[in-house]
């Protein structure tokens, strides 16, 4: 889209469901969370989440796609580090420890949260940062400070 708001585009048009968009810090790429390739879910018929990359071309096409995550439950709210490299991002693959127990898609359905896991984009090297019996929710970076005013 143009600064004034004109020329809004798609930058992905397919039957999934594509959410939680983040920018680069560069601008020249999105990560965002689609069910688009996820494991089918035999009970609900839903796909779950995976992490993708998109690189976007300096006229605002779309470029190549990547996956990142290929896990067991629900992967979401992908964020870039200041710099770049990285990104993080809240996912179920390792469970959700205390709130498993109560899943019942009649009464109670769980966030798409879990743990934090950062990924090394050079590499796709995924690591996991936290194990807890909390739900870490929405992670984001903060930018370093390089002065004190």
């Amino acid at each position: 889209m143009n600064s004034d708001g004109t020329g809004v585009a798609n930058l992905t048009n397919n039957p999934a469901d594509d959410t939680f968009p983040a920018f680069s810090p560069l601008n020249d790429e999105i990560a965002f969370s689609s069910n688009r390739d996820g494991e089918l879910d035999p009970k609900t018929g839903n796909r779950t989440f995976e992490i993708y990359t998109l690189k976007i071309g300096i006229d605002g096409t779309p470029g190549s796609l990547r996956r990142l995550t290929y896990t067991h439950g629900e992967n979401a709210h992908p964020q870039y580090s200041p710099d770049g490299q990285w990104i993080i991002f809240t996912s179920e693959q390792a469970g959700i420890n205390d709130e498993e127990p109560l899943i019942n898609t009649v009464i109670f359905s769980p966030q798409i949260y879990g743990e934090l896991y950062i990924c090394r984009l050079k590499d796709g090297k995924i690591f996991r940062l936290t194990n807890n019996k909390w739900e870490d929710g929405f992670p984001i970076w903060a930018s370093p400070i390089n002065s004190v005013p």
